[in-house]
């Protein structure tokens, strides 16, 4: 094996480690279940969907995008630290946490069958009917 092979070997080692001692459940973890929007995916997608408004701002300007986000689901089931990812335009951005926020409690994820907090990734989708 050449030397450059073994510092990457070497590397990939300790990031297998670090990742190996982390905490949180890894995804396909039998014990693990990740927590959910009430009434499951397509009630999450209606909810977003009724409550979404289009900003005038961003209709005049022909903005279009999917504003990419992540919140922490509480173990309670609260909405928390929500933050933008990926932005698409600020009063849209806006919108979209705006939606999260009026969201209902979400069944939390379980470990080993205690409720605990987790990190979800959401998405807005801003774009015209055509």
């Amino acid at each position: 094996m050449k030397t450059g092979s073994l510092w990457i070997v070497a590397l990939l080692s300790i990031i297998g480690l670090f990742l190996n001692s982390c905490s949180m459940p890894k995804v396909g973890n039998k014990d693990y279940i990740a927590a959910t929007f009430p009434g499951g995916e397509d009630a999450l997608y209606d909810f977003i969907a009724q409550h979404k408004k289009y900003q005038q701002d961003a209709v005049n300007a022909g903005v279009e995008g999917s504003v990419q986000l992540k919140a922490i689901v509480s173990k309670e089931g609260a909405l928390q630290k929500i933050r933008v990812i990926q932005a698409v335009y600020p009063s849209v951005d806006q919108e979209a946490i705006r939606i999260i926020k009026a969201m209902p409690q979400w069944i939390p994820a379980r470990y080993k069958g205690k409720m605990v907090s987790s990190e979800v990734n959401l998405k807005v989708d801003f774009y015209f009917l055509r």
